[in-house]
């Protein structure tokens, strides 16, 4: 599992990186027990024992510094991955499908990172990451060896404004693009969620959740091979 890494110091607050490294993923306890759960009289799922582990070369090339007093990281990254661990679901009789997993196909992504974490002024903290990238990964169940490519945008966010000691305001944010497994695709989701906080004593506060601020919350998935098509909204 090889990696290297240089790094230049440009000036005190900003660091170049340069990196490469190669990983692999091995399948969990659940990917590999081959024991059949039956969710109900249509849909049954299990394990696959012969799992191997999955690989991904990276490659990296970073700038950290600093905006003001926020640490800020911007990374350009290729990745190619290899031997995925990937969904397949088989049609079984009597419209039964089994889901399961198995070593199948490849994929490949490049784009942006980028980190945000601190102080933007002495009221207004930040943490933010995310990241713009281009994808690309073999459909199963194609027989032909097509592929599928998605381009999206993702971000998960902390966002609080303090204008005194007794109040506070929180924005929650989870973004995630459009994403891609092996038989198909999940469309883009995004939540917030709001949070205020006031501190009527040293002991006691008062606290205001709002989950889901813009009723954005859904999962929407389609699946398409050469076999089988479904979609699905939650």
């Amino acid at each position: 599992i090889p990696s290297a890494f240089v790094t230049y110091g440009l000036s005190d607050d900003t660091t170049l990186r340069l990196s490469y490294a190669r990983r692999i993923r091995r399948p969990g306890q659940s990917e590999l027990n081959p024991f059949v759960v039956y969710r109900d009289e249509l849909n049954l799922s299990s394990g696959n024992p012969d799992l191997q582990p999955s690989s991904t070369d990276s490659l990296e090339l970073g700038v950290e510094t600093k905006l003001g007093k926020v640490d800020t990281t911007v990374r350009l990254f290729m990745r190619n991955e290899s031997d995925l661990i990937n969904e397949r679901r088989i049609l079984l009789g009597n419209d039964v499908l089994l889901t399961t997993r198995e070593n199948a196909g490849s994929a490949r992504s490049g784009g942006l990172e980028f980190n945000f974490s601190g102080r933007a002024t002495p009221q207004l903290m930040l943490r933010l990451n995310g990241n713009v990238n281009y994808s690309e990964q073999t459909v199963l169940g194609s027989a032909t060896d097509d592929k599928r490519s998605a381009t999206s945008v993702n971000l998960r966010g902390h966002v609080q404004y303090q204008p005194n000691p007794a109040n506070s305001f929180t924005l929650m944010l989870n973004a995630r693009g459009k994403t891609l497994f092996g038989e198909g695709y999940r469309e883009p989701q995004r939540t917030a969620n709001f949070n205020y906080r006031h501190n009527l004593t040293p002991a006691l506060s008062l606290v205001v959740n709002i989950d889901d601020l813009f009723d954005s919350a859904k999962s929407e998935t389609g699946t398409g091979t050469d076999r089988l098509r479904e979609d699905s909204l939650r």
